[in-house]
């Protein structure tokens, strides 16, 4: 038994292509737990075998863990689960590569599909992060993948199978991203365990890249704000003060990609880490380890090779 947990916000049609794909394709699943959060007209589906109705936006970390929260109440039995974006219809033999990925070593805490695009069929994305702050995932050409697996610091989080017992030992998403980097999050807190994070290439989904956030008006204030708790968490109250005085730059309105900034202590430069173009801002900060010094110390930049 293998839950899939599919969250839905204000998207139904959506929604019902995913849980479609789900029921015919040729891989073996049960059930399906919908998980609505804050839907104005929340619809049931035939396809799905638990629908969960919440009266608010819960966003994705929570409406995630409610689904697993659900899945280990009514179906305890379980040894993995599926979290997928309602923006993701999967095909032909899709879930089992996965499974016979995370059996195949001990301690394999995530696997994800390789992903392609409606309007691009023949390129097949990797779903890394390049930079930790998320966006920008590698690409190659659908038939030149070298790899069948690749070993990977960090795991987008839009279709994933997790392993039951690395969410039982070390948590579930962390509820203070709301819709960002709760996914990057969980990849970390897996390497600092010493639990691995796989992409599986023989495993490809169509991917929506973003449609089930585009909902928000007020998305780049809700991509900042999840940055902020990332940020806090995983190198400290110092970078955080770096970003308050220094605006984010969204490159791509749609992604979680950012002009990264840090400043050089001994000249109080404040440089775009992306580009490597100096700003002419001066940051009352106090001085002690350097910010770009504390992001390298994590290593966590995506090896994909």
């Amino acid at each position: 038994m293998i839950p899939i947990v599919i969250g839905n916000y204000n998207k139904p049609e959506m929604t019902e292509k995913c849980i479609h794909s789900i029921q015919t394709s040729d891989s073996n699943y049960n059930p399906v737990i919908q998980v609505d959060n804050g839907c104005e007209n929340p619809k049931l589906f035939s396809y799905s075998n638990d629908h969960l109705i919440f009266n608010e936006p819960l966003g994705f970390s929570k409406a995630y863990n409610e689904g697993i929260r659900y899945a280990k109440k009514n179906y305890p039995d379980f040894d993995y689960i599926v979290l997928m974006n309602n923006d993701v219809e999967v095909e032909g033999n899709w879930l089992e590569p996965l499974v016979s990925l995370a059996t195949s070593e001990e301690k394999v805490a995530a696997v994800a599909p390789c992903f392609y695009q409606e309007k691009d069929e023949q390129s097949i994305w990797i779903p890394t992060h390049v930079d930790i702050l998320g966006g920008k995932q590698p690409k190659e050409n659908r038939y030149m993948l070298k790899y069948d697996k690749m070993s990977v610091n960090t795991l987008q989080f839009f279709c994933v199978l997790l392993s039951r017992r690395f969410l039982d030992d070390y948590g579930l998403l962390d509820e203070s991203m709301e819709n960002y980097c709760s996914d990057m999050d969980m990849s970390l807190r897996a390497g600092l365990a010493g639990w691995k994070r796989y992409v599986c290439c023989t495993s490809i989904v169509k991917h929506g890249l973003g449609k089930t956030v585009r909902e928000f008006k007020d998305e780049k204030e809700r991509i900042v704000r999840d940055q902020q708790a990332f940020l806090i968490k995983w190198t400290g109250d110092y970078f955080n003060r770096i970003i308050q005085h220094i605006p984010l730059y969204h490159n791509q309105p749609y992604k979680a990609w950012v002009g990264f900034y840090y400043m050089n202590e001994t000249t109080g430069e404040v440089t775009n880490w992306h580009t490597g173009n100096i700003i002419n801002h001066k940051s009352q900060i106090e001085h002690g380890v350097s910010a770009r010094e504390k992001y390298e110390s994590l290593q966590r930049l995506s090896k994909y090779d």
